[in-house]
Protein backbone atom coordinates (compact mmCIF):
# COMPACT_ATOMS: atom_id res chain seq x y z
CA UNK A 1 0.00 0.00 0.00
CA UNK A 2 3.09 2.55 1.06
CA UNK A 3 4.21 1.86 -2.43
CA UNK A 4 1.13 2.08 -4.39
CA UNK A 5 0.46 5.32 -3.22
CA UNK A 6 3.74 7.08 -2.51
CA UNK A 7 4.52 5.83 -6.75
CA UNK A 8 1.43 7.77 -7.17
CA UNK A 9 2.59 11.09 -5.54
CA UNK A 10 5.59 10.53 -7.47
CA UNK A 11 3.37 10.49 -10.59
CA UNK A 12 1.70 13.56 -9.89
CA UNK A 13 4.44 15.54 -8.38
CA UNK A 14 6.78 14.33 -11.05
CA UNK A 15 6.28 17.39 -14.06
CA UNK A 16 5.07 15.59 -17.42
CA UNK A 17 8.25 14.64 -19.76
CA UNK A 18 10.46 14.62 -16.98
CA UNK A 19 13.48 12.24 -17.62
CA UNK A 20 13.37 11.10 -14.27
CA UNK A 21 10.87 8.32 -13.99
CA UNK A 22 8.38 8.08 -10.94
CA UNK A 23 9.42 4.03 -10.29
CA UNK A 24 13.36 4.99 -10.06
CA UNK A 25 11.84 8.00 -7.59
CA UNK A 26 10.17 5.46 -5.33
CA UNK A 27 12.98 2.72 -5.71
CA UNK A 28 15.31 5.33 -4.27
CA UNK A 29 12.84 6.38 -1.62
CA UNK A 30 11.93 3.04 -0.15
CA UNK A 31 15.37 1.47 1.36
CA UNK A 32 15.83 5.21 2.70
CA UNK A 33 12.26 5.00 4.56
CA UNK A 34 12.89 1.52 5.50
CA UNK A 35 16.40 2.46 7.04
CA UNK A 36 14.89 5.49 9.04
CA UNK A 37 11.94 4.31 9.38
CA UNK A 38 11.56 5.96 13.46
CA UNK A 39 12.20 9.66 11.80
CA UNK A 40 9.33 8.78 9.01
CA UNK A 41 6.78 7.69 12.13
CA UNK A 42 7.81 10.69 13.86
CA UNK A 43 7.76 12.72 10.84
CA UNK A 44 3.88 11.04 10.30
CA UNK A 45 3.07 11.63 14.00
CA UNK A 46 4.14 15.67 14.20
CA UNK A 47 2.00 16.03 10.65
CA UNK A 48 -1.03 14.28 12.19
CA UNK A 49 -0.79 16.74 15.49
CA UNK A 50 -0.99 19.43 13.58
CA UNK A 51 -3.23 18.62 11.05
CA UNK A 52 -5.44 17.91 14.24
CA UNK A 53 -4.78 20.87 16.25
CA UNK A 54 -3.69 24.10 13.17
CA UNK A 55 -6.27 26.19 13.64
CA UNK A 56 -5.66 26.97 9.77
CA UNK A 57 -6.26 22.88 9.51
CA UNK A 58 -9.14 22.16 11.30
CA UNK A 59 -12.06 23.67 11.45
CA UNK A 60 -13.63 21.63 14.10
CA UNK A 61 -13.78 24.09 17.33
CA UNK A 62 -17.31 24.13 19.95
CA UNK A 63 -18.05 27.51 20.82
CA UNK A 64 -14.57 29.17 19.97
CA UNK A 65 -12.82 26.52 21.63
CA UNK A 66 -9.51 25.53 20.11
CA UNK A 67 -9.78 22.33 18.28
CA UNK A 68 -7.34 20.16 20.80
CA UNK A 69 -10.24 21.48 23.38
CA UNK A 70 -12.81 20.74 21.47
CA UNK A 71 -12.09 17.14 21.29
CA UNK A 72 -11.22 16.84 24.70
CA UNK A 73 -14.94 18.20 25.54
CA UNK A 74 -16.06 15.33 22.61
CA UNK A 75 -14.02 12.38 24.29
CA UNK A 76 -15.26 13.59 28.18
CA UNK A 77 -18.69 13.69 26.55
CA UNK A 78 -18.41 10.43 25.19
CA UNK A 79 -16.89 8.73 28.50
CA UNK A 80 -19.20 10.22 30.79
CA UNK A 81 -22.27 8.91 28.58
CA UNK A 82 -20.96 6.02 27.38
CA UNK A 83 -24.21 4.97 25.44
CA UNK A 84 -24.93 3.71 21.66
CA UNK A 85 -24.14 7.12 21.06
CA UNK A 86 -21.24 7.79 22.32
CA UNK A 87 -19.98 4.82 20.85
CA UNK A 88 -20.96 5.79 17.52
CA UNK A 89 -19.51 9.44 18.60
CA UNK A 90 -15.96 7.68 19.05
CA UNK A 91 -15.99 5.94 16.53
CA UNK A 92 -16.57 8.45 14.11
CA UNK A 93 -13.88 10.94 15.73
CA UNK A 94 -11.66 7.73 15.57
CA UNK A 95 -12.46 7.75 12.17
CA UNK A 96 -11.47 11.20 11.45
CA UNK A 97 -8.25 10.52 13.69
CA UNK A 98 -7.44 7.59 11.29
CA UNK A 99 -7.78 9.54 8.07
CA UNK A 100 -5.64 12.35 9.47
CA UNK A 101 -3.20 9.66 10.27
CA UNK A 102 -3.04 8.01 6.89
CA UNK A 103 -3.21 11.16 5.06
CA UNK A 104 -0.08 12.34 6.91
CA UNK A 105 2.24 9.52 6.66
CA UNK A 106 2.41 9.74 3.12
CA UNK A 107 2.37 13.94 2.28
CA UNK A 108 2.30 17.21 4.58
CA UNK A 109 -1.86 17.56 6.09
CA UNK A 110 -3.23 19.28 3.59
CA UNK A 111 -6.30 22.03 5.08
CA UNK A 112 -8.99 19.12 2.16
CA UNK A 113 -7.23 16.27 3.51
CA UNK A 114 -8.38 17.44 6.95
CA UNK A 115 -11.54 18.81 5.83
CA UNK A 116 -12.48 15.68 3.98
CA UNK A 117 -13.18 13.84 6.83
CA UNK A 118 -14.60 16.56 9.17
CA UNK A 119 -17.86 15.73 8.83
CA UNK A 120 -17.41 12.60 10.41
CA UNK A 121 -16.56 14.60 14.04
CA UNK A 122 -19.66 17.13 13.10
CA UNK A 123 -21.75 13.79 13.13
CA UNK A 124 -20.32 12.64 16.86
CA UNK A 125 -21.46 15.63 17.92
CA UNK A 126 -24.77 15.54 16.37
CA UNK A 127 -24.97 12.25 18.03
CA UNK A 128 -24.51 13.54 21.53
CA UNK A 129 -26.43 16.37 21.06
CA UNK A 130 -29.21 13.78 20.50
CA UNK A 131 -28.14 11.98 23.07
CA UNK A 132 -28.13 14.43 25.38
CA UNK A 133 -31.37 15.80 24.49
CA UNK A 134 -33.02 12.46 24.51
CA UNK A 135 -31.77 12.02 28.60
CA UNK A 136 -33.14 15.97 29.51
CA UNK A 137 -36.34 14.51 27.50
CA UNK A 138 -36.68 11.36 29.81
CA UNK A 139 -35.68 12.97 32.84
CA UNK A 140 -38.58 16.09 32.06
CA UNK A 141 -41.36 13.38 31.36
CA UNK A 142 -40.28 11.24 34.92
CA UNK A 143 -40.75 14.61 36.28
CA UNK A 144 -44.00 15.12 35.18
CA UNK A 145 -45.29 11.60 35.75
CA UNK A 146 -45.17 10.51 32.21
CA UNK A 147 -43.64 7.27 30.93
CA UNK A 148 -40.43 7.68 29.40
CA UNK A 149 -41.28 7.65 25.53
CA UNK A 150 -44.65 7.24 25.16
CA UNK A 151 -47.22 9.79 24.70
CA UNK A 152 -50.34 9.99 27.31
Amino acid sequence: MVTYIAENLYSVATPAGSPVKPSLLIRVANPILARHWREYFGFGFRFWQLGLSHPGLARIRLAGLSPLLTYAVLWLLILSLRDRYALAAATLVTAHWLHVAVASFFAAPLARMVWASEILVALGIGLLFVDIVERVLAVLSRAAGRPAGGVS
